[in-house]
């Protein structure tokens, strides 16, 4: 019950809802209610668990005369959360550099949002990461418009699910323009070779060289750690450059460098049992992954209280919105007018209501 009266319509075949005011003390009691419910909603076993998404992220590793340092690069425009709910950023234009090695890569109008739900059954922890422009390298690797969504499912069962997508406009590679796959992208894709002069200002010596290095370029990769432990790592990344090379240098020796630079979605549980190995599949990025899932509606798992969810049928994903002036709300499974009397809680695809698809 949300109020003293309600009224129910179709538009669209999709189910709408518009809650008539209720009294103030009901109200709080709902608020009350949520606000429990979400401090105790916990998958059995998983003990803690904490989602991340940043713009860009990785390594340098530079060795000058058998002198080897590491620089970690921090992740940039960073969203983190440990607990149910939505964390998001945006930034403006950020070039990165580390001593010595200056214009690394540049990301422009980054955005990342990072998504904990969590129920009795299931914990979904989900990451979105976006830029319209992303060039890694010293321009070595240019892609436009470059988004990634990545989430990993816990069920109280033991049994992980992750699923990875990425949309790019366009991508340029040492100033050639690269063929995009079809969607969906599969996971780890190997887009393109890359060998590149990396700029290397020695520190300490003054000395400019310019370093011969080569590597290669995925696409909607993930990476997984933890297998077999208690601790599981899944990172997600739409695009992933490693490159490594080096040179002799006159009277300093032989100097290397090596590039790990990636835009990612980080995901750890802390897990009762050890951790199984992960299920892991691709979707387009305008779908969710419905080969397990009964038919009905579902919400976005990286988006919260938005017009935007799917609808399964057969295991196929359909995108769907609400009407405009309304949101999905997961709980109810329906679009709602978002008034004061209507709650969002944090999406999960265990929600749901076996309707039928329109």
């Amino acid at each position: 019950m949300r109020g003293a009266s309600s009224a129910h319509y179709f538009r669209n075949g999709v189910v709408m809802k518009k809650s008539a005011a209720c009294s103030w003390l009901f109200q709080l009691c709902i608020v009350m209610f949520v606000l429990c419910a979400k401090a105790f909603a916990q998958t059995p076993g998983i003990s803690e668990a904490v989602v991340s998404t940043s713009n860009l992220e990785g390594t340098v590793t530079l060795v000058v005369a058998g002198v080897k340092t590491v620089f970690p690069l921090p992740g940039v425009n960073a969203s983190t959360t440990s607990g149910e709910g939505t964390v998001q950023h945006d930034a403006a234009n950020v070039n990165v550099g580390v001593s010595g090695i200056a214009n690394l890569a540049t990301v422009d109008t980054p955005h990342s949002q990072a998504n904990f739900a969590a129920t009795q059954t299931t914990t979904t922890l989900a990451g979105t990461a976006s830029a319209s422009n992303i060039s890694l390298a010293q321009n070595a690797v240019q892609s436009t418009s470059v988004s990634g969504r990545g989430y990993c499912t816990f069920d109280s069962a033991g049994a992980i699910r992750c699923v990875g997508s990425t949309s790019l406009g366009s991508v340029i590679v040492n100033g050639v323009p690269v063929s995009i796959p079809q969607q969906p992208i599969p996971i780890g894709y190997p887009l393109a070779t890359v060998s590149a002069t990396l700029a290397v200002n020695l520190p300490g010596l003054g000395l400019l060289v310019n370093i011969p290095v080569s590597g290669a370029l995925k696409v909607n990769d993930y990476i997984f750690s933890g297998v077999g432990s208690k601790r599981f790592l899944a990172i997600h990344a739409p695009l992933h450059l490693e490159l490594a090379g080096s040179l002799n240098v006159l009277s300093v020796g032989l100097v290397s460098a090596q590039i790990d630079l990636r835009d990612v979605t980080e995901t750890i549980a802390d897990t009762t049992s050890v951790a199984t190995t992960p299920i892991v599949s691709s979707v387009s990025p305008d779908a969710i992954d419905c080969s397990n899932l009964a038919d009905g509606y579902y919400a976005d798992p990286s988006s919260q209280c938005s017009p935007e969810f799917f609808a399964c049928q057969s295991g196929k994903s359909i995108s769907k919105t609400c009407p405009a002036g309304t949101v999905f709300n997961s709980s109810e499974i329906e679009c709602v007018v978002p008034n004061d009397d209507s709650y969002c809680p944090a999406p999960t695809q265990t929600s749901v209501k076996l309707l039928q698809v329109h």
